[in-house]
């Protein structure tokens, strides 16, 4: 994304109907551009910053709406730009009114997240503090947003900033044996300076580490309800979303295609699908409900194996069970109402192992409560999400370490200062000290709505 010297607007509140919607405007002629529309027992140019103001916008001679009018002057503003924040009645015709009122005067439509994007490019929070608040807009779980809040609060800048002071002393180190080659550098100096990197090489595959694992927090988890035909699968289903959602039957069958609902479990948003049941004949609508099954288990996170408790393990569930052994189901031994086939019980691991009934919902609060330990268990006690971007960043941070290290252990250590510079200039980018490449920009800010 360009930084651009237009003066922008757009709406921004969510669309629809509401009490109130309202209107940003950043830039050189800002005040140029609202002052001419907008009155008020004062004039434009002697309106107070951050200060409340009553009036009307008016388009020529005609009434458009009565606003509320807030006035930010450069640099004290979220943008870091002279701006300024209108406050309308929330109907959709009247902020489209306004934003075409403005545009005539002179304003630029905002595009997507320009506005954070003028507030990192001046210096007003760094490029994570910019994805935070994204986060905080589209968490979809409480602990989602408590996320997102830990990042925007500087957890990531508590990361990173030690990271910069210990490289900073090793390149000085360095740099000293080759200003003075003929002193060189004490083998405890070397050792030390090795192990700075090393460590700086194990946070960041820590913090990519705990990275991933935040992710289902924002990008939420999938799980599939799988199985043979007629072992209450559907009926399960519908005990976790709490609904009646699938239709069920005592004819096997019954479900075709996949069937979702979201669930927020331990705060992660969870996709669960119920799924047709595994079979090695049938018709052909059923055969490619068998095949969207299989092709839906490659990709969720979790799988939920359901099978008759009250009868012996079929050739069919075997094969399946086999399969998919390196992907440690939970196994849901159900229709435990109808008696319990001990040998089918003994055939599966004791701590991934649920006798329950769908029909008394015996045995379903253990599960529910294993399920929810799951996905608590995956979350890191601390850490930030990073998006793809951010993360390809401190990837190429330790690759200029992993280089470093090298070189120095081969005595290269004019290399290993570049190595380490490069590294120190990548991380610049997490620290708002400079801007990332535009790509990078535009992958992050390619997310943001309008309006923000």
């Amino acid at each position: 994304m360009p930084l651009r010297s237009d003066t922008i607007c757009a709406v921004a509140t969510p669309p629809g109907r509401g009490a109130i919607g309202i209107v940003r405007v950043s830039g050189k002629e800002a005040f140029r551009i609202v002052g001419s529309v907008f009155r008020a027992k004062l004039p434009f140019d002697k309106l107070l910053e951050r200060t409340v103001y009553l009036g009307g916008l008016y388009d020529g001679k005609k009434f458009v709406d009565e606003v509320l009018l807030v006035k930010y002057v450069a640099p004290a503003s979220y943008t870091g730009e002279d701006m300024v924040e209108i406050f309308a009645h929330g109907g959709a015709r009247i902020l489209s009114w306004i934003t075409d009122l403005l545009q005539r005067r002179g304003a630029s439509p905002a595009l997507p997240g320009e506005f954070t994007f003028r507030a990192v490019s001046n210096g007003k929070m760094t490029i994570e503090k910019a994805e935070s608040i994204n986060e905080m807009i589209t968490s979809r779980t409480r602990r989602g947003l408590e996320l997102a809040q830990r990042k925007f609060t500087g957890s990531f800048k508590r990361f990173t900033l030690p990271l910069e002071s210990n490289l900073k002393e090793a390149l000085v180190n360095i740099e000293a044996s080759i200003d003075f080659p003929e002193q060189g550098i004490e083998p405890a100096d070397v050792s030390r300076i090795q192990q700075t990197i090393a460590s700086a090489i194990s946070s960041i595959d820590e913090m990519l580490e705990k990275s991933e694992r935040c992710n289902l927090l924002l990008d939420g988890a999938e799980v599939i309800l799988c199985g043979a035909p007629n072992v209450g699968k559907s009926s399960i289903f519908n005990i976790l979303v709490r609904d009646e959602r699938v239709i069920v039957s005592d004819e096997p069958g019954t479900t075709r295609d996949l069937v979702e609902a979201t669930l927020n479990i331990a705060g992660v948003p969870v996709r669960l699908y119920d799924s047709a049941g595994i079979r090695t004949s049938g018709n052909s609508i059923e055969l490619e409900g068998v095949r969207r099954t299989w092709h839906k288990i490659e990709r969720v996170d979790l799988i939920l194996l359901v099978v008759d408790v009250s009868k012996l393990i079929s050739d069919v569930e075997k094969k399946v069970i086999g399969e998919l052994s390196d992907r440690e189901p939970f196994f849901l031994l159900n229709k435990a109402d109808l008696g319990v086939n001990e040998e089918t019980v003994s055939a599966f691991p004791e701590d991934r192992r649920f006798v329950v009934s769908a029909k008394t919902k015996d045995g379903m609060d253990r599960f529910e409560a294993a399920f929810e330990r799951f996905f608590d268990e995956h979350l890191p006690e601390d850490g930030v999400f990073l998006s793809a971007s951010l993360s390809g960043i401190l990837r190429k941070a330790k690759r200029s370490l992993a280089l470093a290290k090298q070189n120095i252990s081969q005595e290269a250590y004019d290399l290993a200062a570049s190595d380490i510079r490069e590294a120190l200039d990548t991380l610049s980018f997490l620290t708002g000290k400079n801007l990332p490449p535009e790509e990078i920009l535009d992958s992050i800010f390619s997310r943001f709505c309008i309006g923000k």
